[in-house]
């Protein structure tokens, strides 16, 4: 598997802030030694994924992967903060800039995709609050438009997100953002 065209070209034309770098991209080894480690195969598109960047930041909060320079951006080091979410085998792909995390979740995967949901530790960091997209790839372009391009409508739009990403709705067991909208749930 490797990361999608679309997905490389959206990221080439992204701004970073002045002093990070993003990450070099993760070698076969630096894989094999963070899934032994971890004691866990990562998902084919969390390999792909660092591969090609392995660790940056958008304009507000950033893209995690392993064994980076600068452990901000590093899936290992939010494990550490969080111990459970290794254990459960969530895997955090981004963070918003204010301590709140998007997480790779295997246990919701739905026709081998395994979406991202939205994790509030200020709330409870053992819950999900919700679902924002049903795959890495999705989550990667709905955040680059979102924080990038001040594209709105995601996640809350549910006309926006199921036009961009209709299989978001299959996914069963967690709640999508306009639903928990709806319920009163705190967003």
């Amino acid at each position: 598997m490797s990361v999608p065209v679309s997905i490389r070209r959206l990221l080439f034309g992204v701004r970073t802030r002045p002093s990070t770098v993003r990450g070099a991209p993760a070698t076969e080894e630096m894989i094999d030694t963070f899934e032994a480690e971890a004691a866990f195969i990562l998902p084919d598109e969390v390999k792909a994924w660092v591969r090609f960047l392995n660790g940056g930041c958008l304009q507000i909060g950033g893209l995690y992967g392993i064994r980076t320079r600068d452990t901000q951006f590093n899936i290992e080091y939010v494990w550490r903060i969080f111990p459970t979410w290794k254990s459960r085998r969530w895997i955090p792909i981004a963070d918003d800039g204010c301590g709140r995390y998007f997480v790779l979740m295997p246990e919701y995967a739905v026709e081998g995709r395994n979406p991202i949901c939205f994790v509030d530790p200020w709330k409870d960091e053992e819950t999900v609050q919700y679902l924002v997209a049903s795959d890495l790839w999705h989550f990667i372009e709905f955040a680059v438009q979102c924080f990038e391009n001040g594209q709105m409508g995601w996640p809350l739009d549910e006309k926006f997100v199921v036009s961009r990403d209709p299989d978001v709705v299959k996914c069963q067991g967690v709640l999508l953002p306009w639903v928990a909208e709806r319920l009163g749930e705190e967003l």
